[in-house]
C-alpha cells in the first residue's frame, strides 16, 4: 500500500510490483565498500505507477500483469509484461527448511542479512548516463 505519510489508508492504492535486482558493491568517496543493488528493470499492474515512476518517484515502471498463487508451501507467480511477448517471469517453486548445495546463502537468515544490507538500489534511465537512486527501509 502507497500513501502519502500520514493519510489513511483507504486514500492509499495498492498494486503489484516487482524489482529485478543484482547485488553489487561499490567504494565510497571515502574508501568504504559499501554492499546495493542495481536495478535492470522494474514492473507494476498499476498504471499510476507505471505513469509517475522515473517522473514523481525514482525508477521507471514498465507495465506488466501479475498472476500469484500461494498453495500453503507451494509458490507460483508470473509476470507477463506488455512490452515482451514472452513471460517475463515464470516461477514455481515450494517450501523447503534446507537451501540446496549450489546456493551462495547458508541460511535465511544469511540471506535476509545480505538483502538488508543491500538497501540502497541503483536504476539506469532511457536515453541518460544517470542513475535513478532508491534508499529502501522497513520501519
Amino acid at each position: 500500500m502507497i500513501r502519502p505519510k500520514g493519510l489513511p489508508s483507504f486514500l492509499g492504492i495498492a498494486s503489484e510490483n516487482s524489482a529485478h535486482r543484482i547485488a553489487v558493491e561499490w567504494e565510497d568517496v571515502d574508501g568504504k565498500v559499501t554492499a546495493g543493488v542495481f536495478v535492470p528493470r522494474r514492473d507494476t499492474d498499476s498504471r499510476l505507477n507505471a505513469l509517475a515512476g522515473g517522473r514523481l518517484f525514482p525508477g521507471i515502471h514498465h507495465l506488466s500483469a501479475f498472476k500469484i498463487e500461494d498453495q500453503g508451501g507451494r509458490i507460483a507467480m508470473r509476470i507477463d509484461a506488455k512490452d515482451i511477448k514472452a513471460p517475463l517471469i515464470n516461477l514455481q517453486a515450494r517450501e523447503t527448511t534446507a537451501f540446496p548445495p549450489a546456493s551462495v546463502f547458508e541460511s535465511v537468515e544469511e540471506s535476509s542479512s545480505f538483502f538488508e544490507a543491500g538497501c540502497v538500489g541503483y536504476s539506469s534511465r532511457p536515453d541518460s548516463c544517470q542513475l535513478d537512486g532508491l534508499r529502501l527501509h522497513v520501519p
